[in-house]
């Protein structure tokens, strides 16, 4: 996954000295732990990995993690603990059962760790490829309240779909009533991520840690459509399905976006998107992307920087119409797999 660097401080000539008093002025190691803790909750994702990079430990594994330190690893897994007990699952077991059988959880709940928002995910997406499918279930079932749905509507056959779902079916808690979506994938689940209709939806929960595809542009709240707009018409009016989530996100204060072009309010917000290079910036909806590099915010948990994990390595490009800044066309998008598999996009 990708290295993290962290960004210089550029100061003018004889600020040296008066830049060392602030340092010494202000020290992460010296604040209260519960102040820490306080100031960890209201960081995204990519403040995490700049305060841990900061710190000194962006690449420090378990064993020579400081134990009690208020740390961004910690309050990662802290969210995703509380996460998973809004729908009264333990994290260990479920993180037990993602390694054994290679799943990822993905969707609002994988966002709203990454943002800390204060928005309740209304379900868990799980995504599990199918031949892992029965025992992940199976395992899911035996170890928690929740129970198949036998509801009719609370399993989708997908016949002809190019972003690699093959069927989609519900747990129901026993109790609360809550659902699970298990999502069955015919292509390594991460693959089905980058088929999402909008970047800041590309994000994925892992036993090994939390990625966030398009990092900075999603924690700035900021989403590109992942369409050609040849589904939709020259209108771009979207499905209904797809209407609704952007509405949704929209009420949680995040724009979904075509394109930067016209998007005067979205390019005055970020520098980087009036300067960028079209094909070359990571977050420009004509670039070739990868999930090793710079744009992509990855937090690896301490115990497993040390380990060997099997990552399947995925290269997309989104699904782009018209004009971006200087590149104008309508372009496919794809996902390409290290396991050989292929999504066309429109």
């Amino acid at each position: 996954m990708p290295n993290r660097k962290a960004k210089k401080n550029k100061g003018k000539k004889g600020t040296g000295r008066r830049q060392d008093k602030a340092s010494d002025a202000f020290c992460w190691a010296n604040l209260p732990l519960e102040l820490k803790e306080e100031i960890l909750k209201y960081l995204d994702i990519n403040q995490l990995l700049k305060l841990e990079a900061a710190m000194g430990l962006e690449d420090t594994p378990a064993a020579s993690y400081p134990p009690t330190e208020a740390a961004p690893p910690k309050e990662m897994f802290r969210r995703i603990a509380h996460a998973l007990m809004l729908f009264d699952l333990d994290i260990h077991p479920m993180m037990d059962l993602m390694r054994r059988y290679d799943a990822i959880i993905s969707g609002s709940c994988a966002l709203a760790v990454i943002l800390d928002s204060d928005f309740v995910p209304n379900d868990i997406d799980a995504y599990v490829k199918t031949e892992s499918a029965s025992p992940f279930v199976d395992g899911l079932v035996r170890k928690t309240k929740y129970e198949r749905s036998s509801h009719p509507k609370d399993t989708k056959i997908y016949k002809g779909q190019r972003n690699g779902i093959v069927k989609s079916y519900n747990l129901v808690h026993a109790v609360t009533g809550k659902k699970i979506n298990i999502i069955e994938t015919g292509v390594c689940p991460i693959s089905t991520v980058f088929a999402f209709h909008n970047t800041v939806l590309m994000n994925f929960i892992a036993y090994w840690g939390v990625v966030c595809s398009y990092g900075t542009l999603t924690c700035r709240r900021i989403g590109l459509v992942n369409s050609t707009s040849f589904n939709e018409g020259s209108s771009k009016t979207m499905a209904p399905a797809t209407e609704e989530s952007r509405q949704k996100y929209k009420a949680r204060g995040v724009k979904m976006i075509w394109n930067y072009r016209g998007r005067e309010d979205v390019r005055k917000s970020w520098a980087d998107i009036r300067n960028h290079v079209c094909g070359e910036w990571e977050y420009c909806p004509k670039t070739s992307r990868n999930l090793n590099d710079s744009g992509v915010a990855c937090l690896v948990f301490p115990e497993w920087r040390d380990k060997e994990i099997e990552i399947t390595m995925v290269h997309w490009r989104l699904a782009s119409e018209g004009r971006c800044k200087i590149d104008f066309g309508m372009k496919l998008g794809w996902v390409h797999s290290s396991e050989g598999q292929c999504i066309w996009l429109l």
